[in-house]
């Protein structure tokens, strides 16, 4: 009988709570998600309830050292603060930044400021794309066809970039849709591939984590493209559930139960599975860089 692998979450949010961390860890061990990666928010970014900073990571992950680790995040300012902010979190143990959500567009001189710094560190950048510059919208603007990230994809090809939200796997199909509303939902049926595919194959700087709806609608609303896509870039996709312990949370785990079907049934390769799993995350945030 297949032993079904144990799985990292890359994306997961969480609250300094007793009870909220048990029930978390509770959740790990009959999920089979052996750690969790902790995406906090920025300094001076609310989302209308509790806060968890990147000090309130770093402390949970000192607490919990077995079960989470975790990525730093900032909003950035174009100076010498940003640059010293980020060599500090490396320093305490920050894998990455994430998840990015203030609202800027990629190619404000803000940007690529940090770009540079996290190229230099080499901390991969993990980013929530927002289809527009207004509200209720949040995370780095890019336009349709996203011009934008493959600029920085090119100008900072040491950099990994890691692609997240709807306006982001909304490219996975190719479209002429411009309305920021429409960009921001998680389409379903079979398309024709658009950009996310042809800038995964330009850019080997390019992954994706394939959390929460955006993610695993990209890939389940075409089983058989869906399944081609991660083998093509087994490589350099991630599973991750972007779940906090809420009433929404059995629809982020779909994927996990999609992934080990797959590969119960054969259908994906045993060592593409435990790439997207756990090995891709585990090269790219648990071993020395």
């Amino acid at each position: 009988m297949m032993q079904f692998c144990q799985k990292i979450d890359i994306h997961t949010h969480m609250l300094d709570n007793e009870s909220l961390i048990s029930q978390r860890l509770t959740a790990n061990k009959y999920m089979g998600f052996s750690r969790c990666v902790l995406l906090p928010v920025p300094e001076n970014m609310s989302m209308g309830g509790p806060t968890f900073f990147a000090e309130d990571a770093y402390a949970l992950s000192r607490r919990y050292p077995e079960h989470f680790t975790w990525m730093c995040n900032l909003c950035p300012d174009g100076t010498d603060l940003t640059h010293e902010k980020v060599k500090r979190y490396k320093q305490m143990g920050a894998v990455g930044l994430g998840e990015f959500g203030t609202r800027i567009r990629f190619d404000d001189p803000k940007m690529d400021h940090l770009f540079a710094v996290l190229e230099q560190v080499q901390m991969p950048f993990l980013f929530h794309m927002a289809p527009a510059d207004t509200d209720p919208y949040y995370g780095i603007v890019d336009d349709p066809r996203l011009p934008g990230l493959e600029r920085a994809l090119k100008k900072f090809p040491k950099l990994i970039f890691i692609g997240h939200s709807q306006p982001f796997w909304f490219e996975m199909a190719k479209t002429d849709v411009t309305d920021p509303e429409t960009r921001n939902s998680c389409p379903f049926g079979p398309f024709v591939e658009g950009r996310v595919p042809e800038l995964m194959r330009q850019y080997p700087n390019l992954y994706c984590d394939l959390s929460a709806n955006s993610g695993q609608t990209a890939l389940l609303r075409d089983p058989a493209y869906g399944l081609a896509f991660v083998k093509e870039f087994q490589d350099r996709l991630m599973f991750g559930t972007d779940w906090m312990f809420r009433e929404d949370a059995p629809c982020h785990f779909a994927l996990s139960a999609w992934l080990d079907f797959c590969a119960a049934k054969e259908l994906l390769p045993f060592d593409a599975y435990q790439k997207v799993c756990f090995g891709n995350a585990e090269r790219l945030f648990f071993q020395p860089r």
